[in-house]
């Protein structure tokens, strides 16, 4: 839209966290302040027309979902989790996870070995943050709770690992995203987009940091403190590992044969599989995660783990498992096209850029971009509008180009590790069993810390580069 909004464009993100924050309902949150933003939006003709204006919000609204619904980029994100949930049915019904569980408990005897444990077997799942956060979370939590460690701990462990690892390695699904952007902007040449992030990887501040972090709160070097305490609180002294309000996350599932002799195997292909076939594919996660679902049934019933009518009702229950988490990316989405229209991330870049030394610009750049993702909950959106803009902004200002992109991917991490109802929060979620908010809020101070520590080093980076 040509209409500029100025600091309205902050209302509906700063409603959504406001009432989120005081209602803990974060589908109804996202509905208010879409409904907000799509209020400034619609023109207003006078009080006499009230009604026709309603109208139009209403009208805005609906076709906003609509489109969000045809949206290519949510409709992949849609059937990536529909597959994985199918995948990850499969998988426990197989009774795969018991006998890795039995492993586990054989080699480890600590809680903090265990959390270990998560944090390793994430990180070797470094090629896609949905497949880790799902199936790292899925595979340990019923370890964890023998342990009496909280789902809140679990699920930072898990979020922290699959997201922060995934910008840090050299190929991810996420850096496939980001060098194609770069190409788009023609920053790389064609098909040279990947081999350019890779200068900006030691720029990623806060993938770096939260990733170490991990480890320094499992062994207790940062110490467990605020809502993360009561979790672990509430877990020791009542035995309670799980959340109130968490049924809509968790899989109610049952095994194929509850007297069948369970193998590791059936725990192991079908990841190993997923892994393959998204790297075969040209790390297209859907691709990898529809043929890892063919073969693992095809081999499951082959080698008799299950029948193929069983194979049918585990794809609609895994399926279906996933269906609240994608109400709540639809609003997100649908939130992230209010900004846009309104013109969010225009605004905040144009405002920093003609009022700030350049030396501070890699900084207040963070500060900005990060409060956006954490608002609106999507930060491959962000990468989208974001990077072509910064791109031209730091080689106008003789600003290091890999130091400002590294700044936006760090602020898009940022925002899919903190924000209450971001992709990564909700995948951690579902995988940990784990209510979305109560993993968010008791997370938050942990990523404060990476905002913060990376803060500092963007600041430090704009007068020495």
């Amino acid at each position: 839209m040509e209409h500029s909004f100025g600091l309205l464009t902050l209302i509906p993100a700063v409603v959504v966290i406001v009432l989120a924050l005081f209602t803990k309902l974060a589908i109804e949150s996202l509905i208010v302040g879409v409904l907000i933003g799509f209020g400034f939006i619609a023109p207003f003709e006078g009080w006499f027309q009230l009604h026709t204006y309603l109208l139009n919000v209403f009208s805005l609204f609906t076709d906003a979902i609509q489109n969000n619904i045809k949206n290519e980029s949510y409709q992949y994100v849609a059937l990536v989790c529909f597959l994985y949930g199918a995948l990850i049915e499969l998988v426990v019904k197989s009774g795969g996870m018991i006998s890795f569980e039995k492993m586990v408990l054989k080699k480890t005897n600590s809680p903090k070995k265990i959390l270990l444990t998560s944090w390793v077997f994430g990180t070797l799942l470094f090629i896609d943050d949905y497949l880790s956060a799902l199936m790292n979370g899925t595979t340990m939590r019923n370890i964890t709770d023998k342990f009496k460690i909280s789902r809140e701990l679990l699920a930072f462990v898990v979020s922290s690992t699959a997201i922060s690892i995934c910008i840090i390695v050299p190929v991810s699904t996420w850096t496939i995203f980001l060098g194609k952007i770069l190409e788009d902007a023609h920053f790389a040449p064609p098909t040279r987009g990947l081999y350019e992030y890779i200068k900006v990887i030691p720029f990623a501040f806060y993938g770096w940091i939260q990733f170490l972090l991990v480890p320094l709160v499992i062994m207790r070097v940062i110490p467990i403190f605020g809502t993360m305490k009561k979790a672990q609180d509430r877990s020791l002294h009542t035995g309670q590992t799980i959340p109130k309000n968490s049924e809509s996350f968790q899989m109610q599932s049952t095994l194929f044969n509850e007297t069948a002799n369970n193998k590791i195997w059936t725990l192991f292909m079908p990841i190993f599989l997923s892994i393959a076939f998204t790297i075969f594919f040209k790390f297209d996660a859907l691709k990898g995660v529809l043929m890892s679902l063919f073969i693992t049934s095809v081999v499951y019933a082959i080698t008799k783990v299950c029948r193929f009518n069983q194979i049918a009702i585990a794809f609609v229950d895994g399926s279906k498992s996933m269906l609240y988490g994608l109400v709540l990316l639809l609003l997100s989405f649908t939130l992230k096209d209010v900004g846009d229209q309104m013109g969010l991330t225009k605004f905040v870049i144009d405002g920093i850029s003609t009022s700030i030394p350049r030396e501070y610009l890699p900084a207040l750049m963070f500060i900005c971009l990060g409060l956006i993702a954490f608002a609106t909950g999507n930060s491959f959106g962000l990468y989208a509008i974001a990077i072509p803009m910064v791109l031209p902004l730091a080689q106008l200002l003789g600003i290091n180009p890999h130091l400002c992109i590294g700044v936006v991917v760090s602020a898009g991490a940022f925002g899919a590790h903190a924000c209450f109802y971001s992709d990564g929060t909700i995948m951690a979620a579902y995988g940990t069993a784990c209510n979305s908010f109560a993993h968010a809020l008791s997370q938050l101070p942990y990523a404060s810390i990476s905002f913060i520590i990376s803060l500092i080093l963007y600041l430090v980076m704009g007068f020495i580069l």
